[in-house]
Order: structure tokens, then C-alpha cells, then sequence
């Protein structure tokens, strides 16, 4: 019987005893993938998709089915940089392809990005002044350009116009190369066409069962979350299941279908993302991006608890650490807030770790929409709340979400909630309202006096408390980050942030500091669970609930492709038979460096010239992702 209708769990179940029984296989599964003889076959590709697709793109730009995503862009990568004479559209490709992985334009690799494209067209034999048109040509719209492929799919109206100034300066066969001439070869059509075929199938709970069994890994406020894998690719997701009953007595409707919005519709490495939402029964499911590095709240325990076996007064992350997921943060916020959403429960247990150490923003159940108007209301968890948030009645706006930035730089770093009190809430919130705090603590000054020189050395975190000072301020048009200030990319030129490199960040190149334990699931379970959940499982769903919930079910593209990208990059016949697999990669390594698709040429691609070659920027095995 499925889940929703039935309670499969007996009365002295022991969640957390069944966990750590199952977590290293489980764990095995997520790092290295499902061993193949358990997966199923793909779904062969429908008669005439291929033809009907060529057909729909007969004469039209290459550049519009660039546009479309980043499979039709790693296809036509690997197409474009393959063939023998066309220098300058290898060169566009290359250019195009760095510039959309860039977190900002304004540091070192922008420029490299510039000289790289510079590089490319001087290769290809163009003359010097040729080449000096074409990268003044991108100069000028490197800004406009770069904000076209920030969301995926590209704004084509937008893309192409900001695209034509360097497709005009180029000679050659860059402006004129049409979708026609890609799919000329069925060999490249066919690929891309069974890659989105596969990519874009919907999923349901079915889908998730049959390879290995699902794990509960976590217990939310309508129902559990469950460790499971697609008997297909092998994807690792957490199906999060939320009992409809539930939802709709306490009037939450459109707090799931905001966390449905946010989660399958924004496409960024530091938001946790959903490929997949369905139905099953009676509950709604999100199959949400597996991450099992557990919450940040689990390292700066760590940290704290170290602190006191050594009797040190280091209780706080590392100082690359906090930079680190500090900065992580701002890029999740930056896409949220880009998109019109106030995040309002900013801290460490909302950050989720992956198995490398790489962090996401996740749990959105307490989001505000501002295109429905200003926010009001203490949401949150105390001791993080702004001061516009405390004042009854009163509206606010995404400058909240920059005071509790302050409030976790200065937790994350230091250990200690800066407004804590001990004596409550109502305490807690007159100490943030008078905007009040310790600036003294040796992490954020060297002039304590507890300390010998060398331990305050060793302590002291340069830029901490300019940066507390800087978005710890009650007027909220004066806190670093906002629009009056000049945004995050203001934010990110802080001094706090000093030697960090935003765009190794964002593409995944920038080893993480923390490195979860390998053969574990970082989840926090209880020892039994709330018969309550048993209970609301064997309630009819309210009739409301399916014109509600009617629009549930989707499949989120630019996440699956971002997967699909990283599967393909480390193996190029990922969505082939299993025969076509393991006969891929018997071959030599000379044979395969000559096949029709090259493994790691997208990896090697996105990087802008120089950047350094750190692991994380290309792809993985089942359940890894990529990108």
C-alpha cells in the first residue's frame, strides 16, 4: 500500500536506531552511485521525436536553441568546439559558455574570461585589430549579457539583442550558424533529443521505489522526509511528504505552494532545489536535491564543543569556514531577493551541506512574496529577527534578511547569538531594537584583554565586526547589501571578503572547508515517532485540496539538466542502454578522448582561463549532480 494511505510503521519503531543501522550503505549509494544491475533501462525515444524536432527548428539561429537550456548547451558545445574549421563560433561558444558561469563581472575572471575570448579568436588566425573589435564589442554589453543568463532558460529577447553586437564584430560563421546545421548530423540530434526525452519524463512515487528501498531521514511538521533514489538514473532526492489534512486545517495552503514556487521554479547552486513535485495519495511530495552533509548548526556545535574540551576561546568556525558559507549565503540570498522573495529565517540549521561540503539554502516555508505587497509579522526565530520585524504592525521589506546575515556572520564566527539573552524573548528583542551588542569578543577585536597577543592573533577574524557594524544597522537604507547601498555586489567587495574568489565559488571550484564525515547521512532523527502523523494519514483529504493542489505536480528542467550536464560531462553516454555504458567505458582512454562526445569537456569549458583546477566543477556519478 503507499505510504500516504497506509502507516507502514509499528508503534516501537526507532527511527534514529534504523538510520544509523542503514546509513553508510545509503551513504555509498549518494558518493559512488546505484551499482547498474539495479537500475531499470531508459524509455526508448518516441518514433519521429527527433524529425518533429528538426522540423520545428528549419533555418532558425543557433543561438535561440542555446538559449533553451544547458543540455541543448552541452550538445552544442561539444558540436561546435568539435568541428574543424570554425575557429571564431568555437571561440563564441567558449565565451558565451564562461560568461553565464560567472557569480559577478566586476573581479579578475571577467577579464579572463575577455582575454580568453581575445585568445581563441587570435588562434583561430584572425588579425590583431579583428580581434580587438570583437572583445570591445563584448565589453560593451558584458553586463547586459551576463544578466541575460542568469535565469534558465535565457530571456531570448534579451539575449539575442545583447549577444548581436559581438556576433556582428565576428567574421566568420558565428552569426550565421543555424540550428539546421547541428541537427545536419542525427548522430547529435539523436543525442539531444533522448537527453531531453529522458531529463524532462515526469516522476512519481513509483519511480523512486524500486531500485532501493526509501529511507526516513527526517521528520518535518507535516510529515517525513525519506532518502530515495530514481530507479532510473539513480539521482538521489529527499522525498519530502506533506500530509494535505494537515495543511489545509491550519490554513497553510499557501505557504506549500509558495515552497512548491520557490523550489522547482529558482535555478541556482546555493537554493535547495526540487527536480521533481507529484502527488501520492494523500500527501504532496517534493523531491527535493538529496544534500547529506547535514546543517551548518551541526559544525558550529562542533566548533563550540571543541572550543571547550581544549578550553580555548576559538568557539566559532574557522575564518575560511565563515567566509566561506558566509559568502555562500549571500549568493543564495541574491538570487532570492532578485526574484522578489524575503527569506526571514536566516541561520545555520536552514543551511544544508552536501557530501562535499558545498552549502544551500533550504526550507521555505517561511518565505514572503513581496509582488504581493510589503511583509509584516515576527517571522523567524527569535534572537534573528531585524528590529523592523519586532515593531508591531509595522511592514518591512528584504533588508530583514541582511540584519540576520549580520546576526550569522557574527554567530558563525564568534559561536555566540549576538542579542541573546537569557532572561527571554521580549529581552532578546530590546537588546536588537537598541541595536546593542558585544563588540569586545576576540574574534571581532585585538584589544581584549584576557588574551595574550599570540592567542588574540590566532582569534581575531579581520573585517568581522566592520561587517556586524555594517549590516547590524536599525535603518535599513543604510545596511550593506540594500538597493540605497548598491546591492550584494557592494556586499561582496567588503573587506571581510578579502582574497575570496565569487566566481570559483559560484562554479564550484573553490575546495569547501568543511568536509563531511564520508559513510554517514548527517540527519537528525528522534527515537520514535508522533502517532499524530499515523493518525492524520488515515483522514480523507479534504475536497478543497484538489483544486488547491491541482497544478502540484511538475518537473523542474534547469535543475534536471544542470544534473543531466554533470552526468554526461564524467560520462557521455549517461543516458544510453547499459550495454552501450559498459562498453563506453571498457574502451581505452585514447579511444574515448577520440568518441563523438568528449568526457570533461564541459568542466574544462566553463572555467575562464587560469582559473585553478579544483575538483567540483564538472559532474559525478548517480546522485552526485553537477554543475
Amino acid at each position: 500500500a503507499k505510504m500516504a494511505d497506509k502507516w507502514p510503521y509499528p508503534d516501537d519503531f526507532n527511527p534514529r536506531a534504523e538510520l544509523k543501522k542503514k546509513s553508510e550503505k545509503y551513504a555509498d549509494y549518494i558518493s559512488y552511485g546505484i551499482p547498474s544491475d539495479k537500475l531499470d533501462e531508459y524509455d526508448p525515444l518516441p518514433e519521429n521525436t527527433l524529425r518533429d524536432l528538426s522540423a520545428e527548428w528549419v533555418g532558425r539561429p543557433l543561438w535561440e536553441l542555446w538559449a533553451f537550456g544547458k543540455v541543448y548547451q552541452f550538445y552544442i558545445m561539444q558540436w561546435a568546439l568539435q568541428k574543424p574549421d570554425s575557429p571564431e563560433l568555437k571561440a563564441v561558444v567558449r565565451f558565451v559558455l564562461r560568461l553565464s558561469h560567472l557569480a559577478e563581472i566586476d573581479g579578475p575572471s571577467a577579464k579572463k574570461v575577455l582575454k580568453g575570448l581575445s585568445s581563441d579568436l587570435a588562434a583561430g588566425g584572425m588579425v590583431a585589430p579583428t580581434v580587438a573589435d570583437c572583445v570591445a564589442a563584448a565589453k560593451s554589453k558584458l553586463q547586459a549579457l551576463h544578466e541575460s543568463t542568469r535565469r534558465t532558460p535565457y530571456d531570448l529577447g534579451a539575449f539575442t539583442v545583447h549577444l548581436a553586437p559581438l556576433l556582428a564584430a565576428v567574421p566568420g560563421d558565428a552569426a550565421s550558424a543555424t540550428a539546421s546545421e547541428f541537427f545536419a548530423s542525427k548522430d547529435w540530434g539523436h543525442h539531444l533529443c533522448r537527453a531531453i526525452h529522458i531529463v524532462g519524463a515526469q516522476k512519481t512515487h513509483t519511480n523512486f521505489t524500486k531500485a532501493v528501498k526509501p529511507l526516513l531521514i527526517g521528520v518535518g511538521g507535516y510529515g517525513l522526509v525519506m532518502l530515495a533514489f530514481d530507479n532510473q538514473t539513480g539521482l538521489a532526492v529527499a522525498l519530502k511528504r506533506q500530509n494535505m489534512s494537515m495543511i489545509v486545517e491550519k490554513k497553510h495552503e499557501e505557504r506549500a505552494l509558495l515552497e512548491l514556487k520557490i523550489a522547482s521554479t529558482i535555478f541556482s547552486p546555493f537554493i535547495l532545489d526540487c527536480p521533481y513535485a507529484y502527488i501520492d495519495g494523500k500527501d504532496l511530495v517534493l523531491a527535493l536535491r538529496m544534500l547529506s552533509g547535514g546543517d551548518l548548526a551541526h559544525y558550529v556545535k562542533e566548533a563550540k564543543e571543541a572550543a571547550k574540551k581544549a578550553k580555548s576561546h576559538k568557539t566559532g568556525l574557522s575564518e575560511k569556514a565563515a567566509q566561506f558559507y558566509i559568502a555562500s549565503t549571500i549568493l543564495a540570498l541574491e538570487v532570492l531577493h532578485s526574484h522578489q522573495f524575503i527569506y526571514r529565517d536566516l541561520k545555520d540549521k536552514n543551511l544544508l551541506l552536501d557530501a562535499t561540503g558545498r552549502a544551500r539554502l533550504c526550507d521555505f516555508g517561511l518565505v514572503h512574496d513581496l509582488s504581493t505587497g510589503p511583509a509584516k509579522g515576527r517571522i523567524g526565530t527569535k534572537g534573528f529577527w531585524a528590529p523592523e520585524q519586532i515593531v508591531k504592525g509595522g511592514t518591512y521589506d528584504e533588508a530583514c534578511d541582511l540584519w540576520t546575515l549580520g546576526v550569522c556572520a557574527y554567530h558563525w564566527s564568534t559561536g555566540t547569538i549576538p542579542f541573546f539573552d537569557s532572561d527571554g524573548e521580549e529581552a532578546m528583542n530590546e537588546k536588537t531594537c537598541s541595536g546593542a551588542y558585544d563588540k569586545t569578543d576576540p574574534h571581532l577585536t585585538q584589544e581584549a584583554v584576557a588574551l595574550n597577543s599570540a592567542e588574540s592573533k590566532s582569534l581575531f577574524r579581520p573585517g568581522l565586526l566592520s561587517l556586524c557594524e555594517s549590516l547590524l544597522v536599525i535603518k535599513t537604507n543604510e545596511r550593506l547589501g540594500c538597493k540605497e547601498m548598491g546591492g550584494f555586489p557592494e556586499l561582496m567587495k567588503h573587506s571581510f571578503f578579502k582574497g575570496l574568489d565569487w566566481n570559483a565559488l559560484n562554479v564550484g571550484a573553490l575546495p569547501p572547508p568543511i568536509k563531511p564525515s564520508d559513510g554517514d547521512i548527517n540527519a537528525d532523527l528522534p527515537k520514535e515517532l508522533k502517532n499524530t502523523f499515523g493518525d492524520w494519514a488515515r483522514k480523507e483529504v479534504p475536497a478543497t485540496a484538489t483544486s488547491t493542489f491541482a497544478e502540484w505536480t511538475r518537473v523542474n528542467a534547469p535543475v534536471l539538466e544542470t544534473n543531466a550536464v554533470g552526468w554526461l560531462d564524467a560520462n557521455p553516454v549517461f543516458f544510453d542502454s547499459k550495454e552501450m555504458r559498459a562498453e563506453f567505458d571498457a574502451k581505452p582512454e585514447e579511444v574515448k578522448a577520440k568518441a563523438l562526445l568528449r568526457a570533461g569537456l564541459w568542466s574544462e569549458t566553463i572555467k575562464p582561463p587560469d582559473m585553478p583546477d579544483e575538483d567540483g566543477g564538472g559532474g559525478g556519478g548517480s546522485g552526485s549532480g553537477g554543475g
